[in-house]
């Protein structure tokens, strides 16, 4: 699934903070599949995304977004968990 980036024409820039847990920077879209939030006790399907900047997607399918449609990319404490990380370059 590919979001449209009209959803976000409000923005100056489109800002995606992957892998982002519940807690995207400040000013970012997150995106997270949620796997690594069991472990802190946080049940997934208890979290209101509409309440938040976070994108429920599992980057294995790609960045939800069309080709060169983001100004930036953030992945802090992410890449570690890529195992598929060539699929994704």
């Amino acid at each position: 699934m590919k979001y449209s980036n009209n959803l976000y024409s409000h923005l100056d820039k489109l800002k995606l903070d992957l892998g982002s847990g519940i807690s995207p920077k400040e000013g970012f879209i997150g995106i997270d599949n949620f796997t690594g939030i069991k472990s802190q006790s946080i049940n997934p399907n208890s979290i209101n995304l509409s309440e938040l900047s976070v994108i429920r997607h599992d980057l294995k399918e790609g960045i939800p977004f069309e080709s060169d449609s983001v100004d930036e990319i953030r992945g802090s404490h992410f890449l570690e968990h890529c195992a598929f990380l060539p699929e994704l370059l």
